[in-house]
């Protein structure tokens, strides 16, 4: 719609400017011929002779100013000359050349009106021109706007564009994403069942270690080495040695579980479960 109005534009200065010229063109060649026709009107035949109008032929020199249609001072005192050839007792002027007077006046008032015609139409060329400038600055701003508009919507094309490659980009890595989301749900799941083993683990170890040290508080070193048959008299002597020492270590292994029993275990210890414990401390 835009390009159809700017073209509508452009035809209408066109024929404007097609107009102004045809009607300069005009006024110029309408006072042109009223210029020849005051020349064949006014200028002596080929043989010299004036008057033709009335059909009257004089051998006499008519001399005759073509700026302001009057006689000059040297065909004013030639005698003037009645219809029939003879002079006028009052001096008056013949028929003849006071209509040719008449037809010089009549034409100096063509001219000097077609020459205001042509002034009045200078200036309205002149008018014209204004509003042609006037109508090819809008034409000009109109096609800026155009091109600001058309490479504002190149530009937004651009983002759009730019936008899909995005989205489908997007839409691309999101089974990926998906996959690796639910891969880490599996395995916080796993880790959460193998921190509750790992607990329960800890609490059998923990109430193991309890008996085993109740066990030893109040078991009797010596009466059993002494009434067991099966040690040998070396172990008896080592175990007594190392009496003192094993408690003191039972002790402090206990301690050290009741105070990791309230503290987060690491994923790496989940499965600690599964290691081989001292035998000591197994059943």
């Amino acid at each position: 719609m835009i390009r159809f109005k700017i073209w509508l534009i452009w035809f209408v200065i066109g024929v404007v400017s097609v107009g102004g010229v045809a009607v300069q063109n005009e006024g110029a060649a309408s006072v042109n011929s009223e210029k020849h026709e005051r020349e064949v009107l006014i200028s002596p035949d080929q043989d010299g002779l004036v008057g033709r109008e009335s059909g009257q032929e004089e051998h006499r020199p008519a001399i005759i100013r073509r700026s302001t249609g009057t006689l000059s001072n040297e065909a004013a005192a030639i005698p003037d000359v009645k219809n029939d050839g003879t002079v006028a007792e009052d001096g008056s002027a013949p028929t003849g050349e006071q209509k040719l007077v008449e037809s010089g006046k009549e034409l100096r008032e063509s001219v000097n009106a077609k020459r205001d015609r042509l002034v009045a139409l200078s200036h309205k060329k002149q008018e014209i021109a204004g509003r042609l400038d006037k109508m090819k600055e809008k034409a000009r701003l109109q096609q800026k706007s155009l091109n600001t508009m058309l490479d504002l919507r190149e530009q937004e094309q651009e983002v759009k564009r730019q936008y899909t490659e995005n989205l489908q980009s997007v839409k691309s890595a999101l089974p990926a994403l998906t996959r690796n989301i639910d891969s880490l749900e599996a395995e916080r799941r796993t880790a959460e069942v193998d921190l509750k083993h790992a607990q329960t683990r800890l609490e059998d170890l923990k109430d193991r270690l309890d008996n085993v040290e109740d066990g030893l508080k109040h078991l009797d070193l010596e009466t059993w080495l002494s009434e067991s048959a099966s040690i040998s008299p070396m172990m008896r002597e080592a175990f007594m040695l190392t009496r003192d020492t094993m408690n003191p270590a039972i002790e402090g292994l206990s301690t050290s579980m009741d105070n990791s029993a309230h503290q987060p275990w690491p994923t790496i210890l989940l499965n600690s479960h599964r290691e081989k414990k001292p035998r000591w401390l197994m059943d």
